[in-house]
């Protein structure tokens, strides 16, 4: 008789070999004391390795609801483009491997989680010396202090890996930290996160760091890293996607049959997004058509959802809230923790924002029966162990949007005051998709007349210079001192936030759904232009002069270099300024292609503006005004 095979007791000696291969490859080149100190933590460091190597191994996706898909049954080799180059995800994992600092970026459900997932994965069955550290940075909203190296220490460990260790492995680099959702961590503790990020990255600079979140300008001035966006999937990937993804065989074969090259160019707003090329198949499967708008995509998931669970079973699970019950209390639940900037839940916080969405909506409902049907009967929910999770942030969005505009419309602008800054989200592009008069009426007209007071009388200029002047962007340098220990030159560059929020927001109105909508290739570019300029001006500066810290800004006429710290000579300093003027200066032909496309966008954007601002005030009053009044 032969002997069984236990599947699961393999797995579970296989994880355990792959652990120990980790966590012996961090010992090469150690101290006695430190391989000492190190090997005490396997003991902790084993159950957060085999807890993220789970985790990671299997996702949900938001077409099968009853189990964890294995990650390798779906995964589609992604690619992504940095200054114009294409890489695939197997040629962006070995730029990580030599070193390379990466951000990447990429809009809601591009797939960016994935790919975190599989790099963590690759490294981490092939160490090579490193291990990979895994971090939601969404953790850091339970912190009241937000302290990204205690949560790094405290991650790896349950008892926090000591300073004087966790410091001594990181000079060695020997950790890849693996940083996924910046964007997921709340607006106010975005810029000391950036700080934190940036220190540890040029204090350690031997490790490697890799960043994702969606788009957001502030990592034009992140000048130790290389930024990468996910490019939109390829009618090949989408196929192969469709194709893995578990799902009625028979309408998968229908839709299938009806993608061919034609059908995907025509819809690749939709198709080129993975979630989306999921949804879509759903969706067509109840509708047999494709929607033309956002709101309407979104709307048709939903309703799809909702119906869908109870098609697959043999019995009708028993729902507490009926269709349209459910689209105003998880509406309103959206839009509130939305305006809280908050994405993840313990049961208690559930429990009260539900309740606060029962009063607003007059619903007796129990929260509990609600978390159920949110979860279970409709999901749109996920439970994570003891925390409740959105299955894509991207029904948050919608669900806010429709809340704003259809339930809470009278409260608008008192919502719309914290939420106008959010240019990289959907929000407000669906939420005008869904009222456009509404949204013109409250939000673009005004913001629209602020912009204009803001901006310079005379039309900005063709110079990129005096571009960048118009738009108070400016450049900080910083250059450590040789007691720091540190090499890199550290940038910050400074946008004006409300209005290119305001721009990217226009021009999403405007196209829709766009994997390049914001249209600010410019400023990313040139930012980088700068940078390489800046950095080669300083190398060649005099080697009596030790320059501290300056600023680079653009004035009237030009720009102007100021040195506010240094150690050595007037004159060498005055002759370090002048090489890093001349310097830029070097970039200014290379940088007016750039302006060009950048001031196209801002008239376009301006042209189409005020467009909608004459057609809504030329408009007689609406229906509900009438009944209203």
């Amino acid at each position: 008789m032969s002997q069984e095979i236990n599947v699961n007791t393999i797995a579970a000696e296989t994880t355990a070999n792959l652990i120990k291969s980790s966590f012996n490859s961090i010992l090469s080149g150690a101290s006695e004391a430190m391989k000492r100190a190190w090997t005490k933590i396997f003991e902790d460091f084993s159950p957060y390795a085999e807890r993220i190597f789970n985790k990671n191994s299997y996702v949900k996706i938001i077409c099968v609801k009853e189990r964890d898909v294995a990650l390798y049954d779906i995964y589609v080799n992604s690619t992504f483009t940095c200054d114009r180059d294409v890489f695939s995800d197997e040629e962006l994992i070995c730029n990580i491997r030599e070193g390379q600092n990466v951000v990447i970026n990429g809009n809601g459900g591009a797939g960016k989680t994935f790919f975190m997932r599989h790099l963590w994965l690759t490294i981490f069955k092939n160490p090579q010396g490193v291990v990979p550290i895994f971090v939601e940075l969404r953790s850091l909203n339970e912190f009241s202090a937000y302290d990204l190296k205690t949560l790094i220490r405290h991650t790896i460990a349950r008892n926090g890996i000591a300073e004087d260790v966790f410091d001594y492995f990181c000079r060695l680099g020997k950790f890849c930290f693996i940083l996924d959702g910046f964007d997921e961590v709340i607006e106010e503790a975005r810029a000391p996160l950036q700080h934190q990020i940036l220190d540890l990255a040029s204090r350690f600079n031997d490790c490697c760091f890799v960043v994702s979140s969606r788009p957001d300008n502030r990592f034009s001035g992140w000048q130790s890293f290389q930024t990468y966006q996910s490019a939109p999937f390829t009618y090949d990937q989408v196929k192969e996607l469709l194709q893995r993804v578990p799902f009625d065989p028979e309408f998968k074969q229908r839709f299938l049959k009806k993608l061919d090259k034609k059908f995907y160019e025509a819809n690749a707003s939709f198709l080129s997004n993975p979630l989306l090329s999921i949804m879509m198949m759903m969706t067509f499967k109840e509708n047999m058509n494709i929607p033309r708008s956002m709101n309407i995509f979104y709307d048709q998931a939903f309703s799809t959802l909702y119906q869908w669970h109870d098609a697959t079973k043999a019995y009708s699970r028993q729902k507490t809230l009926d269709i349209e019950e459910f689209r105003k209390s998880f509406g309103v639940f959206c839009l509130l923790s939305y305006y809280n900037e908050q994405y993840e839940f313990s049961l208690t916080e559930i429990r009260e924002y539900i309740s606060m969405s029962n009063k607003v909506l007059n619903y007796s409902f129990e929260p509990d029966d609600v978390i159920r049907d949110y979860v279970q009967s409709v999901n749109l929910m996920q439970q994570e162990g003891f925390n409740y999770t959105f299955v894509h942030r991207s029904f948050q969005e919608y669900f806010a949007a429709y809340a704003l505009t259809k339930v809470l419309h009278d409260k608008f602008e008192k919502f719309i005051k914290n939420l106008k800054g959010r240019s990289q989200d959907n929000f407000l592009q669906m939420a005008y998709e869904i009222d456009n008069e509404l949204v013109t009426k409250k939000y673009l007209s005004p913001e629209y007349e602020a912009y204009l007071a803001n901006l310079p009388r005379r039309h900005l200029s063709k110079d990129p210079f005096r571009l960048l002047r118009d738009l108070n962007i400016s450049y900080e340098f910083y250059i450590p001192s040789p007691k720091e220990r540190r090499s890199d030159i550290h940038f910050r560059i400074s946008f004006p936030s409300e209005c290119l929020s305001l721009v990217a927001i226009i021009l999403k109105f405007k196209r829709s759904y766009s994997q390049d909508a914001f249209g600010l290739l410019f400023l990313n570019i040139f930012a980088h232009e700068l940078f390489d300029s800046i950095t080669s001006g300083l190398r060649q500066a005099p080697s009596g002069s030790q320059i501290r810290r300056g600023t680079v800004s653009f004035g009237i006429n030009d720009l102007t270099v100021s040195i506010d710290e240094w150690d050595g000579a007037e004159s060498d300093v005055q002759t370090a300024k002048e090489v890093i003027e001349a310097q830029i200066q070097k970039r200014k032909s290379d940088a007016l292609s750039f302006a060009t496309e950048f001031r196209s966008n801002l008239e376009e954007a301006r042209s189409w503006c005020e467009d909608r601002i004459a057609d809504s005030k030329s408009r007689g009053q609406s229906i509900d005004d009438i009944l209203d009044s």
